[in-house]
């Protein structure tokens, strides 16, 4: 009878311990992604991944528009957005271009809407709601 309590006991722990315990998708990528001189801060409920972050930060910096030139042509790489169109998702990122000015305030903070597909990665378009400068890095 002390063994069929004690296992029943075990397995009730067990499983409290795995509900408790957060998965790998409850664990949120890092929310500030630097690039070079960019710094693009996402949301706190934001669904793309850490690699999609990097990328995107990544083509702020280097100004790269080959991703809306290919949206543009038709040419995702998904049949589903080339037939029906792309899934579109918005949400709010802020943009901080460090050292623009030569003097303070020096770099210059972009707020907007990043509109990308949720089923292709090809489809990226960037909503500016209001930039100004702020006071983030000294003078030299």
């Amino acid at each position: 009878m002390n063994r069929v309590v004690s296992l029943f006991l075990a397995i009730i722990l067990l499983v409290a311990v795995c509900m408790i315990a957060p998965s790998a998708a409850q664990i949120k990528a890092p929310t500030v992604v630097d690039y070079g001189e960019i710094t693009v801060i996402f949301g706190e409920n934001s669904s793309l991944t850490a690699k999609q972050r990097l990328a995107i930060a990544k083509s702020f910096a280097l100004h790269d528009d080959e991703r809306e030139v290919a949206a543009q042509r038709g040419l995702t790489g998904n049949i589903i957005c080339n037939i029906f169109g792309h899934k579109k998702i918005s949400e709010s990122i802020t943009i901080i271009e460090h050292c623009v000015r030569a003097t303070n305030p020096r770099c210059l903070e972009t707020i907007g809407d990043l509109i990308t597909c949720a089923r292709c990665s090809s489809y990226r378009d960037f909503e500016e709601l209001g930039s100004y400068y702020t006071f983030c890095c000294p003078e030299d």
